[in-house]
């Protein structure tokens, strides 16, 4: 089953936020990370806390084969469900898509459902006026606010809201 998470906000003074920064080598610098309560899909227990999972981190199944970025196991019925982040389906979000939702990233998921989610760090920031940018941005309290200290502007992401889209 697939999510899609829609997110929107309020830009100032901002081109972009993006939601991957790597170097030369390729290796994310800020990794992605999100955290958010899961359900399980079989007997419908909810996490208790917000879990933690990041597109660079790689769990073996135990039940099937494969990988997911987030390997749960309900203490319940003791299913392993999983969460993986779709690499393609990370987009940016840009001054043309201020105060309206856009799908940012989708999830793909086996036996669970995301119920709550929150963004974690790893966005990089780039402004509108001189280009620059801030790396390794942390939107977890939903809201951002710095200096272009090239331009002079202050900048800031503000009213930063989300929605899970089941597909």
């Amino acid at each position: 089953m697939e999510y899609s998470d829609s997110g929107e906000s309020t830009l100032a003074a901002l081109c972009s936020v993006t939601q991957r920064s790597k170097d030369i080598l390729g290796f994310a610098r800020f990794p992605l990370a999100f955290e958010g309560n899961v359900k399980c899909s079989t007997c419908g227990d909810e996490s208790k806390r917000f879990m933690y999972f990041s597109i660079v981190d790689e769990v073996e199944l135990k039940t099937t084969k494969g990988s997911a970025n987030f390997v749960h196991f309900c203490k319940f019925c003791k299913r392993e469900n999983f969460l993986s982040i779709i690499p393609s389906s990370v987009m940016s979000y840009n001054a043309e898509d201020s105060d309206a939702f856009k799908t940012i990233v989708v999830f793909f998921c086996g036996g669970l459902e995301p119920i709550d989610f929150e963004p974690g760090f790893g966005f990089v920031v780039e402004t509108g006026g001189s280009g620059a940018r801030f790396e390794g941005v942390d939107l977890s309290d939903g809201n951002w606010e710095n200096q272009d200290e090239l331009s002079s502007d202050a900048v800031s992401i503000s009213n930063l809201e989300f929605r899970l889209i089941k597909k």
